[in-house]
């Protein structure tokens, strides 16, 4: 069975409490537990979002999140007393282009590293010159800056110091104009 990825269950549960109007519980069970009754409630709502897109009215979720948060059900059923192969769940992946959908919305590990190395440098109050950075994750200067501008990095940044995306942007903002 594939090894859960916390960055991107952490994800898929605040898309399923937000969009769906799911408790914690009942998202992280879904994704993470091997409890059926909980999974087919969430399949129910699933259902309907995709009833919606084929209607051609609003939903909440796109067909490639749907596929995603569905595939991600039937894995943590695998763990190999119902006879649900590994095989299949990889051509089901394939097919719904979960797996590929999964690889973009995952963020690379050094921009992770230099988001924890970032987040612990503002913490401390001794900001990182981008060389610095850069010479420390072992990237070019260009991906820092890059980075910097991105919701993705500013996220992994939030995370760790407790606070906003959006205060982590405005943070950069007055950082880059000095």
């Amino acid at each position: 069975m594939m090894a859960l990825n916390w960055h991107w269950l952490r994800d898929q549960m605040t898309l399923m409490i937000k969009r769906g109007r799911l408790d914690r519980g009942t998202a992280f069970l879904a994704l993470a537990g091997p409890d059926l009754k909980t999974k087919e409630a969430v399949a129910i709502w699933l259902r309907g979002e995709l009833r919606k897109l084929r209607e051609s009215k609003k939903a909440t979720l796109s067909r490639v999140e749907i596929a995603d948060l569905a595939v991600a059900m039937l894995e943590r059923l695998a763990d190999g007393r119902d006879g649900t192969g590994e095989n299949l769940l990889c051509l089901l992946r394939e097919l719904l282009d979960v797996d590929r959908h999964r690889k973009r919305i995952t963020p690379a590990p050094k921009l992770i590293e230099a988001a924890r190395l970032e987040g612990l440098a503002i913490q401390n109050r001794e900001p990182l010159g981008v060389r610095e950075l850069a010479r420390l994750v072992r990237v070019r200067p260009r991906a820092i800056v890059d980075w910097r501008r991105s919701a993705v990095y500013h996220k992994e940044i939030s995370m760790g110091l407790g606070t906003t995306p959006s205060a982590i942007a405005a943070l950069f903002t007055v950082l880059s104009k000095k």
